[in-house]
């Protein structure tokens, strides 16, 4: 009778920890932004230094990325790209790239497989060209979501909420 206490008591503890740890892994929002601030305290290195659009896109193929990723070109709004990487701690592998604009400023864009369905409450709502826009303050950044197809589309930056926003509807594709 022992062993089978045991054994359930077993069960019980490993349950409560893998419900402890579901409810604890940080949702998108929090995952984007500090993306963004380990990237921008140089603790995040690119994995390829490129300011070449197709490039990135051929290097995120190469590297088991599961999607058509959309490298933008974003010259005409001053943006320049660096490069990119793949990141995958615990997760898909999200597409990861990174741009620098006016007064050096750093917009962070990823892609991954996934909904904005599944991104947590608390979302500023806007829709534009019938697209729409899911933003969220977390860390001192925002981070504006929205679909493409089976892809979420993520910028993230330090900048004005705004600004990241109208880059966002200046980039997104229904």
């Amino acid at each position: 009778f022992r062993p089978i206490l045991a054994a359930a008591a077993v069960l019980i503890a490993t349950a409560i920890l893998t419900f402890t740890y579901v409810l604890k892994q940080p949702k998108m929002p929090e995952v984007m932004a500090q993306d963004f601030l380990t990237y921008q305290s140089q603790r995040l290195a690119l994995e390829l230094s490129t300011g070449d659009v197709k490039q990135m896109e051929t290097y995120f193929a190469g590297q088991g990325v599961a999607f058509n990723t959309r490298v933008f070109d974003l010259g005409m709004m001053n943006y320049q790209l660096v490069g990119g990487r793949v990141q995958q701690p615990g997760r898909a592998p999200r597409a990861l790239f990174v741009y620098r604009g006016p007064t050096n400023r750093q917009l962070v864009c990823q892609m991954y497989l996934g909904q904005v369905s599944e991104l947590p409450k608390g979302a500023k709502f806007r829709e534009n060209n019938g697209i729409k826009f899911y933003t969220y303050q977390a860390r001192g950044v925002t981070a504006v979501f929205w679909q493409e197809g089976a892809v979420v589309c993520v910028l993230v930056s330090d900048i004005a909420p705004e600004e990241v926003v109208q880059l966002a509807f200046a980039k997104a594709m229904p």
